[in-house]
């Protein structure tokens, strides 16, 4: 259970002593050393006690003062100490219900601009099937987890797609996956979307909003040292400068003057890195200001800086050896963390195949490879899901494209289909497509009913762990539970299908309305 036992990973600067109150000053210290310090007590065997990105460890940290502040001998969990995290979830609920009824809003008003009551009535019911979902009470409150705060992120980039406001869409899925990495997983639905669109600039500025915000706040990190910093600066500085000539117009020998000042900044600082990295960036950086006004059109000068900015975080982080630790620690180490098909009592597509046919994660599948490697379950089940989630991309770009509601069956299916596609799912994920599936009240009365079948699935299973934590509580019923299973995994992969399915389904003649004009 996630809490106060994290004061035990979190490194205390002297500054801490035995005070009861802590200064923000120390919190942040601590927080932004966390990261090395972990990879360097498990340098050896890359085993971190520590799985948490950046967003959700500053809210740990956080969480450290209050608690130290009321408790000041906190040191272990308390069930006392849970009320910080229980408000935090309280919030993120709260959002996470208006953006689904300004979702719901949006597509019934823009599927039929007659509709009765407006589409109020319907967004009403499903801020209200979401706040009020029993898979999303028993997660957050009856055993607190923080997997409801990317659900409000989650909302809200559909939402901002469905404005076609595509850099902002890529600024809140990054964001959101800063405190639960599990929106990465479904982040390619984000740029798949503008794609099937055949809107290339959508790509371009849903993918500058990943990499701005990422960077940002990896920043801590990649600019360790003023050497990093300062030719951070320069290029930033340069790029600003030509993102205003080409936002009033840019005469070719200004590239020129442009490139040369930049030479003149990356050279200036007599920094001590490899020709070959410098080469590298700046080639890369050339080519990019070069193209830009091709690829997305001289219009985008904002977009264009917040790119660059973005390229010259990352390429800081390299040339001058920044610490990589929070990426490896809170994203690839987390991905790949648990080696087992399922974590807990899970019913999915991972635990047919593990309880029936006795497989395992790394079980080669027949004979395939590729290039020389071999093709593993896992690598399957992934690329399964991909092409799920790829086809879900493409119906709700058709249904925007049409003005149809059944989009938001397809922004329900990419949660749905992670969780009953892919191995290493916890059984509290499947919460994810029970809270956003609340949605679905725009699209039909039978995808209301998929709602209610979907929130039952969700709880079932997280009902089913916490009695496993208390067997001799309810034992009938924990019983009941475990006899279901593997078999509820059908209804799951059933359930992921229907709503891939319906979002594909063959449009019906509605009154066209004009699509929301692009950013």
């Amino acid at each position: 259970m996630p809490g106060i036992g994290e004061l035990e990973s979190t490194p205390r600067p002297a500054s801490w002593g035995s005070r009861s109150s802590i200064q923000l000053g120390s919190i942040f210290q601590a927080y932004a050393a966390t990261y090395a310090n972990v990879a360097r007590e498990h340098a050896l065997d890359g085993r971190f006690n520590l799985d948490y990105p950046p967003g959700r460890l500053l809210a740990v940290a956080m969480w450290v003062k209050v608690t130290r502040d009321r408790f000041p001998q906190a040191s272990h969990w308390r069930d006392a100490y849970t009320h910080p995290m229980l408000w935090a979830n309280t919030l993120a609920t709260a959002v996470a219900s208006l953006l689904a009824g300004l979702l719901v809003y949006h597509w019934v008003r823009r599927q039929d601009a007659s509709a009765r009551h407006g589409g109020w009535v319907m967004a009403l019911l499903a801020g209200l099937l979401l706040w009020f979902n029993p898979a999303v009470l028993a997660n957050a409150h009856a055993w607190p987890q923080w997997d409801v705060w990317i659900v409000p992120f989650f909302l809200l980039a559909c939402l901002l797609a469905s404005h076609q406001c595509w850099l902002w869409t890529g600024v809140a899925v990054a964001t959101g996956a800063m405190f639960k990495g599990q929106l990465l997983i479904v982040a390619p639905f984000f740029v798949f979307w503008p794609l099937f669109q055949l809107q290339l600039h959508g790509v371009v500025r849903v993918l500058a909003g990943l990499a701005i915000s990422l960077a940002l706040i990896g920043s801590p990190w990649l600019l360790r040292d003023d050497r990093a910093l300062l030719w951070s600066l320069n290029l930033i500085a340069g790029a600003g400068v030509s993102a205003a000539w080409l936002r009033y117009g840019l005469r070719p020998r200004s590239w020129i003057i442009f490139f040369s000042l930049t030479l003149i900044l990356l050279i200036w600082p007599k920094l001590a890195w490899g020709w070959g990295r410098f080469a590298f960036a700046g080639t890369l950086l050339t080519v990019l200001l070069i193209g830009w006004p091709k690829l997305i059109g001289r219009g985008a000068p904002a977009t264009l800086f917040i790119g660059v900015t973005a390229l010259t975080l990352f390429l800081a982080g390299w040339i001058f050896d920044g610490d990589w630790a929070w990426v490896r620690i809170g994203f690839l180490y987390a991905t790949d963390h648990y080696q087992a098909m399922v974590m807990g009592p899970v019913d999915n597509l991972a635990r047919l195949l593990q309880d029936y046919y006795g497989l395992r994660l790394y079980s080669p599948v027949g004979s395939l490879s590729i290039a020389g490697k071999t093709i593993t379950l896992q690598i399957l089940l992934r690329v399964i899901f991909y092409v799920l989630l790829t086809l879900a991309a493409f119906a709700v770009a058709g249904g925007a494209r049409h003005g149809r509601a059944t989009a938001l069956a397809a922004m329900i299916a990419p949660f749905a289909l992670m969780f009953a596609f892919l191995p290493q799912m916890h059984e509290r994920y499947f919460m994810y497509a029970a809270a956003v599936s609340s949605i679905g009240v725009g699209v039909s009365v039978g995808m209301t009913l998929m709602h209610g079948v979907t929130t039952m699935l969700a709880s079932t299973m997280i009902v089913t762990c916490l009695l496993l934590q208390n067997t001799s509580f309810m034992p009938r019923v924990l019983r009941t539970m475990q006899e279901a299973q593997p078999g509820i995994s059908w209804a799951v992969i059933g359930v992921a299908l229907i709503y891939l399915s319906v979002a594909l389904s063959k449009p019906t003649p509605t009154r066209k309305l004009h699509s929301p004009s692009a950013e």
